[in-house]
């Protein structure tokens, strides 16, 4: 691309902290004391003679919790046509609030021009009716599988598929530049929500 896009943390913590969940499970250590066993200490007297065994079964432990699962980031999309000749444009929203309101949030938009993405940063954008009206990435494609490694290849396809849908290319090589930008975009994301300030939203 072009320039880093400093709304890089802003994005990616949101992506990070929510695509991807932790499977967290625990174990008693080998060799590990059982819960109410005393430690063994030097002057712990001589050991008792053998008794018969015992046959009480011992209680069954609770499994531990499982960490609750985040919530996904609603990531919205809009294409703008550029006229007759001109770069189809791309816009991204991630909705902070999940409530359909990706026009309050910040944006980016991506216009491929002789071999550039030209990243555009926005305060916000106003998303049309009918792409506010549902996210491209919502609870439901992470139902389906989609995790955050997923999401670069996730959203380059979904930004071919929308502008066959909409006649703004006849096939998908006239998608190829847009497609390409979109792919890299949310690489970057994902990479840079990997370093340690920015993954924590700093």
């Amino acid at each position: 691309m072009q320039r880093a896009v400093p709304l890089a943390g802003l994005i990616a913590a949101a992506l990070l902290a929510a695509c991807q969940t932790t499977d967290q499970t625990t174990g008693r250590t080998t060799g590990e004391a059982a819960p109410g066993t005393p430690p063994n200490t030097a002057a712990q007297a001589a050991p008792a003679p053998p008794q018969a065994p015992e046959t009480t079964a011992l209680p069954d432990l609770p499994e531990p919790a499982s960490p609750p699962a985040r919530p996904v980031p609603h990531i919205y999309m809009a294409l703008q046509p550029g006229g007759a000749g001109r770069t189809v444009s791309a816009v991204f929203a991630i909705d902070a609030a999940r409530d359909n309101t990706p026009s309050d949030d910040p944006a980016i938009r991506l216009t491929p021009e002789r071999g550039l993405c030209n990243p555009q940063e926005m305060r916000s954008y106003d998303f049309p009716a009918e792409d506010a009206a549902r996210p491209v990435v919502s609870e439901a494609e992470q139902a389906e599988g989609l995790t955050a490694s997923d999401l670069p290849a996730f959203m380059a396809v979904s930004v071919t598929d929308k502008m066959l849908s909409l006649g703004l290319a006849s096939d998908r090589e006239q998608t190829r530049a847009l497609n390409v930008c979109t792919r890299k975009l949310w690489e970057r994301l994902l990479q840079d929500g990997n370093q340690p300030g920015l993954a924590a939203g700093q």
